[in-house]
C-alpha cells in the first residue's frame, strides 16, 4: 500500500513537471556554428537572393533557346483515281479498276535567324546570373558578420547580467548590515541611503539588460529565420586557452641590431 502511494506521488510529480515544461516551452541551445548553419538554410534574406538567382537563370534559359536554329517541315499529297481498261494478260482478282492513287512530297526548312543578336543576349543573361551569385555570396558574408556581432553581444550581455546579479546580492547584504548598525546608532543614516541608491540603480540596470537581451534574441531570430516554437537560447562557448610564447630577448635584440644601419654607423664613429 505504501509502495502504491509512493508511486502515485512520483507519477503526479512527474506529470506536473512535464506540464510545467510544456507550458514554459523547450529551449534549443545554439552556439555560433549552429546559428550560422541554421541561418544558411532558413534566413529569409538568403532565400530572397536565391529566388533572384532562380529568376535570372530562367531568363538565361529563355535567351539560350532563341540561339537554336528553327527547323520546320511541310508536306502535301495528291489523291486521284486512275481510270483504265482491262489489262491484257491479267485475269481474276488481279484485274483492279478505279484504284486510288496517292502522291506526296515532304520538305524541311532550316532557318538560323539573328544568331549574333541572340548570342549576345545569352551572354548578357549569363553574366547577370554570375552577378546574382556573387551578390548572394556578399549577402551571406554580411549575414555572417551580423550574426556573429549579435551572438557575441548576447554573450557579453549575459555575463553583465550575471555580474549585476552578484552586485545586487552584495548590495543587499551590505544594506542589511548597515541597516542594523544604523538602528543601533553606530553609522549615520546617510550611509544607508547611499547603499539604497546604489542598489536601486543596479536593479534598474538589471532590468535594462534583460530588456536588451530580449531585443537581441529577437534580432537573432529575425536574421536566422528562426520560426520554431521552442525558445532560442545561446550557449556560452569559452574561448580556447591562449598559447603563451616565450621569446629569447637576446636573439631578438641581435636580430634587430643587424638591420639597424644607423646604429652600426654610430658604433663605427665611436
Amino acid at each position: 500500500m505504501k509502495y502504491m502511494q509512493r508511486w502515485s506521488a512520483t507519477a503526479i510529480f512527474s506529470l506536473t513537471l512535464l506540464c510545467f515544461l510544456a507550458s514554459a516551452g523547450w529551449a534549443q541551445m545554439f552556439n555560433l556554428k549552429k546559428v550560422k548553419s541554421y541561418a544558411h538554410d532558413n534566413s529569409p534574406i538568403l532565400k530572397a537572393k536565391e529566388s533572384e538567382i532562380g529568376i535570372q537563370k530562367g531568363e538565361q534559359t529563355i535567351t539560350k533557346s532563341f540561339m537554336l536554329p528553327t527547323l520546320s517541315m511541310d508536306g502535301s499529297y495528291t489523291h486521284y483515281k486512275l481510270e483504265h481498261g482491262t489489262i491484257e494478260g491479267v485475269s481474276g482478282a488481279k484485274q483492279k479498276f478505279d484504284d486510288d492513287r496517292l502522291a506526296g512530297n515532304v520538305g524541311f526548312n532550316f532557318v538560323a535567324f539573328a544568331f549574333g543578336k541572340n548570342y549576345f543576349n545569352y551572354r548578357g543573361a549569363s553574366l547577370l546570373v554570375k552577378s546574382k551569385e556573387k551578390e548572394y555570396q556578399r549577402t551571406w558574408q554580411n549575414l555572417i558578420f551580423d550574426l556573429s556581432q549579435v551572438y557575441y553581444f548576447l554573450l557579453t550581455v549575459d555575463k553583465t547580467i550575471l555580474a549585476t546579479q552578484k552586485t545586487i546580492e552584495s548590495l543587499q547584504a551590505l544594506e542589511s548590515e548597515i541597516r542594523q548598525k544604523v538602528e543601533v546608532g553606530r553609522l549615520p543614516e546617510v550611509d544607508l541611503l547611499k547603499v539604497e541608491v546604489s542598489l536601486s540603480r543596479s536593479v534598474d540596470d538589471l532590468s535594462k539588460l534583460k530588456t536588451l537581451r530580449e531585443d537581441l534574441i529577437g534580432e537573432l531570430r529575425r536574421l536566422m529565420g528562426y520560426g520554431e516554437k521552442e525558445k532560442l537560447e545561446i550557449k556560452d562557448v569559452p574561448i580556447a586557452r591562449i598559447e603563451t610564447k616565450h621569446f629569447d630577448t637576446a636573439a631578438l635584440l641581435s636580430a634587430a641590431y643587424t638591420s639597424r644601419d644607423d646604429l652600426k654607423s654610430i658604433e663605427h664613429a665611436i
